[in-house]
C-alpha cells in the first residue's frame, strides 16, 4: 500500500489530533521532538520525504483501550462500555477509542509473572498507530471497525467520554489480577453420540467439506483445531473481529468448542454442529481405519504418533474452502483493459467503490457498440446491460460513479445518447426517434418503478422487451406506440432496502427482476474536497476509449449508407468447451437467480474481449465472465427483489433470508430484518406464523432462531 501518510493524515487533523509519519518497521514516530507543546508540523516536507510512511497520533486528551491478550480482551468486553469507535491493529487487537476530559493517566496491567503486557489504558503524550498502517510484525494493515468519522455522523460527536468508574475497575486489576486473569474454564468434551461404534470423527474433513477454515495443533493428546472466524460472531459485540475459537478432540473422540468471547460461554459442541451442518447426518465423516488407528495409538508418544503418519503437523496453513469466500474488492481479479484503468483513476480520486465505475463504464461501452459488435452465433447478442448500482446509504457515493462515468462518455463522443429519467413509453418512443441508441439514467431506481406501477402505462412492458429485442409495438384503440431499431440501455442507483422491496408481482412475474444486473458495493469516506483529475490523466483514457471506437467504429455505413455489417467475434475452441460445460452446470442449479445468467454471460464475454482490445474471446475472457457471473449470483441470492403485496408477507420472506446464512438471537434476527421500517407488530405476526407452519424453529437452549431444513 503506497502513499499511507499523504493520502491519509489531513482526515486525522481534521479531528484536531496530532499526526506524524512513522516508519514501517516502527511503532514510534520518525519526526524528533514529538512530545513537545507545540510539536513539530512541517507537512509539506513530509508529503515529500515520507509519503509512504504509516501514521503515528498522539493522543493527548484522546483515550485508547489496548488489550494485549485473548483474556484481556475478554475482560474489556465485560466492562459495560458505552459504544465507540473500535480499530483492530494488524496483530488483531481491538482497540476502543475515547476522549479523556478528566486528565485520566496512562495505566498498564501486566501479566501473572509481570513480564508482558496485558491491558493497556493509553493517553497524554504516548501515541497509537492508526489505520491504514501497516503493521511492523505481521505487515497486515490496521483498520476501523466503526471509524471516529462514522461515530460521529452517528453521535454527533467523534469520541464519548471514558466513565471514570472504569478506570477505577482497570486500577483494580493491577491489585488483583486474578480478578479478571483466570484461566478460562476447560471446554465441556461430548462424544460425537453418531454410532456407537465409531467415535473419532474425522474433524479436518467435516470442516472442510462446510467451507470452515482453520488451523491444527497437537496439546499433549489433544487435537485443537482453531477456527479462523468464530462460528457465532454475529453474536459477539464486535462481530467482524476474527475471534479466537476452536474445537477441541480429546483422545477418547470426544468434542468440545471453546470462544474466549463472553458471548460464546457454555456454548458446546452440540452447538457448533448445529452451526455447522445442523441435523444432518455425520456418518460420512467418520473413518472406521481412523478409529482403530487412533484407539492403537491412543497410548504412544507423540514422536510415535507423528512417524506413523497419523499426527498432523504443529501448525499449518489454513485450509482452503471448497468455494473460497471472496475478501475485499469482490471484482478485483476481472479488472483490467480500457475500464480497468479508467475504475482505478476515478476509484482513486473520488469515494465510489472500483466496482462501481467499472460496471458503469462497461454499461456505456455496451451501449455505444451494441449497433456493431456482437458473438459468431445464430442469436447475435448485443452487449447492452440494464444495470442497477446498490449500497447501504447515500455514503456509498452510488450517484457519483454514474454521473462520473456519463460525463465522461459525453467529453470523449461526439454522439452519446443519454435520457435521464422517462415518464411514460411515449416519451421513450420519442427519444429513440432522435437516437438508435439511448442510454436511460435513473438517479434512483425507485422514480422508474413507480412511474411503472401506473395502471395504464405500458412503460415497464417495453423497457421489458427491449432487453433482448430492437423492436416494440403496442396498439389500442386511442393509442399506437411503434419503437424499432431501438438499442436501450439501463444504468441506476438505488439503497439495498429500497431495491429489495421495490418490486410487486407485476414485476416478478413478467421477469423483469432478472432482466437486471446487480452490482452491490461499499464506498468509503475519504474526501472531504475530492481532488480534480488532471486532463494530464484523462487524455490516456480519453485516447484509449477513442482507439476503442475507431476499431469498431459504431456508425460505420456501407456504400449504400445502409449500416455495415456487424464484427463478429469468434469464441476460440478452449474458450467455446469451457463456456458450454459452464451453461450445463448452470443449468443443473436452475433457480431464481440464475435465470438470464446465461445471457449476461454471452454480453459480457463481448465487452470484455473488446474492452481488452481482443478481437475474439479466448480462455482468459471466458474464466472472468464466469467470475463475474458467480459474483452477480451471490448478489442476487443477498438482495433479490421480495414481492412487497403485502408487508406481512414480505416480512416473513426476509426472515427466511436471513437465517439461510444461518442460526441468529432474536435480537440480531431482528436488526438484519430492519423490522423497525415495518413496524414490530408486523415482525412478531410474521414470526410466529413461520413457527406456526414449522418453517423456523427456536432452540431453547442456545437462544436460536433456525430455518427448518
Amino acid at each position: 500500500m503506497d502513499n499511507i501518510f499523504k493520502e491519509n493524515y489531513r482526515k486525522y487533523r481534521n479531528l484536531n489530533l496530532v499526526v506524524l509519519p512513522c516508519p514501517r518497521n516502527s511503532k514510534g514516530p520518525v519526526v524528533k521532538g514529538w512530545n513537545k507543546n507545540p510539536p513539530p508540523a512541517n507537512y509539506p516536507q513530509w508529503e515529500r520525504q515520507n509519503a509512504n510512511d504509516n501514521l503515528w497520533v498522539r493522543l493527548d486528551s484522546i483515550l485508547v483501550l489496548d488489550p494485549d491478550h485473548p483474556e484481556a480482551e475478554r475482560s474489556v468486553q465485560s466492562l459495560a462500555l458505552p459504544e465507540c469507535p473500535l480499530s483492530v491493529s494488524g496483530n488483531k487487537s481491538i482497540h476502543r477509542w475515547f476522549r479523556n476530559p478528566n486528565g485520566l493517566k496512562p495505566l498498564k496491567v501486566t501479566t501473572h509473572d509481570g513480564d508482558e503486557a496485558w491491558l493497556e489504558v493509553r493517553t497524554g503524550s504516548q501515541g497509537m498507530v492508526v489505520p491504514p498502517s501497516i503493521h511492523p510484525e505481521t505487515g497486515k494493515p490496521y483498520e476501523w471497525v466503526v471509524s471516529p468519522w462514522e461515530f460521529q455522523e452517528k453521535t454527533g460527536i467523534a469520541f464519548p467520554e471514558f466513565p471514570i468508574e472504569i478506570y477505577e475497575k482497570i486500577k483494580a486489576f493491577q491489585d488483583g489480577p486474578e480478578m479478571s486473569r483466570g484461566e478460562s474454564p476447560p471446554p465441556k468434551m461430548e462424544p460425537v453420540q453418531e454410532d456407537s461404534s465409531l467415535r473419532f470423527l474425522d474433524v479436518p474433513k467435516y470442516l472442510a467439506h462446510y467451507g470452515i477454515r482453520f488451523k491444527n495443533k497437537q496439546d499433549g493428546t489433544r487435537t485443537i483445531y482453531a477456527l479462523e472466524q468464530c462460528l457465532f460472531a454475529e453474536n459477539h459485540t464486535t462481530k467482524d473481529v476474527k475471534g479466537d475459537s476452536s474445537i477441541i478432540q480429546g483422545p477418547d473422540g470426544k468434542l468440545g468448542f471453546h470462544c474466549f468471547h463472553n458471548h460464546c460461554a457454555g456454548k458446546t459442541w452440540h452447538d457448533a454442529r448445529m452451526a455447522i451442518s445442523g441435523t444432518e447426518s455425520l456418518r460420512q465423516f467418520f473413518d472406521r481405519g481412523l478409529d482403530s488407528r487412533r484407539e492403537s495409538l491412543k497410548d504412544t508418544s507423540s514422536t510415535e504418533r507423528r512417524n506413523s503418519g497419523f499426527e498432523a503437523p504443529r501448525t499449518h496453513e489454513f485450509h482452503e474452502e471448497p468455494k473460497p469466500r471472496p475478501e475485499g474488492d469482490p471484482l478485483k481479479s476481472i479488472y483490467s483493459g480500457w475500464a480497468g484503468e479508467f475504475s482505478r483513476i476515478y476509484a482513486e480520486a473520488t469515494e465510489p467503490p472500483r466496482s462501481f465505475y467499472f460496471i458503469s463504464a462497461l454499461t456505456c461501452l455496451g451501449n455505444v457498440i451494441s449497433t456493431r459488435v456482437t458473438l459468431e452465433s445464430e442469436i447475435s447478442p448485443q452487449p447492452r446491460l440494464y444495470t442497477v448500482i446498490l449500497g447501504e446509504s447515500a455514503d456509498d457515493r452510488k450517484s457519483t460513479a454514474i454521473k462520473k462515468t456519463v460525463e465522461f462518455f459525453w467529453e470523449t463522443m461526439t454522439e452519446f445518447s443519454v435520457c435521464y429519467g422517462v415518464g411514460s413509453a411515449e416519451g421513450l418512443a420519442e427519444r429513440f426517434d432522435q437516437a438508435r441508441r439511448l442510454l436511460l439514467v435513473f438517479d434512483e431506481f425507485k422514480s422508474f418503478v413507480s412511474k411503472a406501477k401506473i395502471e395504464t402505462s405500458v412503460l415497464l412492458q417495453t423497457v421489458n422487451s427491449l432487453f433482448e429485442s430492437n423492436i416494440f409495438e403496442s396498439a389500442t384503440k386511442k393509442r399506437d406506440i411503434t419503437i424499432t431499431n431501438a438499442h436501450l440501455s439501463v444504468l441506476a442507483a438505488s439503497t439495498v432496502s429500497t431495491y429489495s422491496n421495490l418490486f410487486d408481482a407485476q414485476f416478478l412475474d413478467i421477469g423483469f427482476c432478472n432482466r437486471l444486473f446487480v452490482v452491490k458495493d461499499t464506498g468509503k469516506r475519504r474526501w472531504a474536497v475530492p481532488p480534480k483529475i488532471s486532463e494530464e490523466a484523462k487524455a490516456p483514457l480519453k485516447k484509449g476509449l477513442q482507439e476503442i471506437l475507431a476499431r469498431v467504429k459504431p456508425n460505420a455505413v456501407n456504400v449504400d449508407s445502409q449500416p455495415a455489417p456487424l464484427i463478429e467475434l469468434k469464441l476460440t475452441k478452449e474458450a467455446a468447451e469451457t463456456f458450454q460445460d459452464w451453461y450445463l452446470k448452470l443449468e443443473q442449479e436452475r433457480s431464481q437467480a440464475t435465470k438470464r445468467l446465461d445471457t449476461y454471460a454471452l454480453r459480457f464475454m463481448i465487452l470484455l474481449a473488446i474492452n481488452d482490445g481482443k478481437t475474439e474471446v479466448d480462455l482468459e475472457t471466458a474464466k472472468k465472465t464466469f467470475s463475474l457471473m458467480e459474483y452477480e449470483l451471490r448478489v442476487r441470492n443477498e438482495v433479490d427483489p421480495i414481492d412487497a403485496d403485502t408487508k406481512i408477507a414480505a416480512m416473513e420472506e426476509k426472515i427466511r433470508r436471513v437465517l439461510r446464512n444461518g442460526p441468529l438471537i432474536l435480537s440480531i434476527l431482528k436488526k438484519k430484518t430492519h423490522y423497525e421500517r415495518m413496524g414490530i407488530w408486523y415482525f412478531e405476526t410474521a414470526r410466529r406464523n413461520l413457527e406456526t407452519y414449522g418453517e423456523i424453529w427456536f432452540d431453547k437452549k442456545s437462544g436460536l432462531y433456525h430455518l427448518q431444513k
